[in-house]
């Protein structure tokens, strides 16, 4: 049995939309738009079936009593400079392994403070789904989407031109015909950038110290809070009331939505999380390269993103209709297929 798994960074469910699966569709039985679980959590997601809390990953960095920078007693916020950021998380990128990754950010009176979440390095470790055999799935993973959308946004020449060689890739695999069960899918969207905005003015303006008062993380699409007093929150919050045009508050139903209401507050007390097409600047994430900032002129981790999730399969399978396909469902989908076991918290689109 030859099984083979597409999986496509960052290609949005809109691409579909727009006819980029045009020759593919008397192929593919079933496809679908899919909504990304929150954060980083998806990888784990895909794999395993269930959600960001069991997985315990939201984010990629979480506050943390024994950073691997927690030397690093300084109270100043310093912004590296382009070729020094460059240098000094490529260095420990080097040193470290995957403790710390070149497209951060941290200034230097933050880093001293966080670290690297235990679910984003267990993810690290997860090849395969769950229960299967590298020689039971061929995976194709692919980022050429996500970096064209990226870098020159989602309508680009660019990214038009990546779409195509990913569904050239599929429809060739599709008419060779060597497959029994061919399974396609995103990890998450793409959302081209039409705001940035500066909150730290606002939060310096309050005179709130960080590191004493409170602490943040500001993250491409959102910022996490957490706080020495109730007053400090207080503070806050008011201060996003200024911002609610570019965003919300995400509150304990939300959370619950979400899956990320977890058992502890290392990923954040409050989070606020920007629309579609909002992007702090500066953010924990700004990529820079020795010569200055990099473009940027998409982004994705958005509450309204979409990816697909498509199947074709020797099979005659039926699948639920469904106008949207939760992430925890492609796991038990791609097992029940294979005709595999499994035991998970997603539920198989397979009738």
């Amino acid at each position: 049995m030859k099984n083979v798994m597409f999986i496509l960074d960052g290609f949005a469910y809109e691409y579909v939309e727009n006819d980029a699966f045009a020759e593919l569709k008397d192929f593919l039985q079933f496809i679908i738009p899919m909504k990304p679980s929150a954060g980083w959590s998806s990888k784990p997601v895909l794999f395993t079936g269930n959600g960001p809390r069991t997985n315990d990953l939201f984010t990629q960095y979480w506050l943390s009593e024994n950073s691997q920078f927690k030397w690093l007693k300084i109270n100043r916020r310093i912004w590296l400079p382009p070729m020094f950021s460059a240098f000094f998380t490529g260095f420990f990128r080097k040193l470290l392994s995957y403790k710390i990754l070149p497209n951060t950010r941290i200034p230097l009176n933050a880093l001293q403070y966080f670290d690297v979440s235990d679910g984003y390095v267990n993810a690290l470790k997860i090849k395969q789904p769950v229960g299967l055999e590298k020689e039971e799935l061929k995976i194709v993973y692919t980022k050429i989407v996500d970096r064209a959308g990226h870098l020159y946004g989602t309508q680009s020449t660019e990214t038009c031109t990546a779409i195509e060689k990913v569904s050239e890739i599929i429809r060739t695999t599709l008419n060779v015909g060597n497959f029994d069960n061919l399974f396609v899918v995103g990890d998450h969207g793409m959302c081209d950038i039409k705001k940035k905005i500066d909150i730290v003015p606002a939060l310096d303006s309050t005179g709130l110290k960080f590191g004493k008062d409170l602490l943040y993380f500001i993250d491409s699409t959102m910022i996490r809070f957490w706080f020495v007093s109730e007053h400090s929150k207080e503070v806050v919050t008011e201060v996003l009331e200024g911002f609610k045009k570019f965003g919300k508050i995400i509150g304990t139903k939300d959370a619950k939505e979400l899956d990320i209401n977890f058992g502890h507050k290392r990923y954040g007390e409050l989070v606020f999380w920007l629309n579609d097409g909002v992007v702090f600047k500066p953010s924990f994430y700004h990529r820079w390269t020795f010569t200055g900032a990099r473009k940027n002129e998409g982004m994705h981790g958005y509450l309204g993103d979409r990816t697909v999730f498509a199947v074709a399969s020797k099979r005659g399978l039926q699948f639920k209709r469904a106008k949207e396909a939760e992430m925890t469902s492609f796991y038990p989908t791609v097992m029940e297929t294979l005709g595999k076991e499994y035991k998970c918290e997603g539920k198989s689109l397979l009738r």
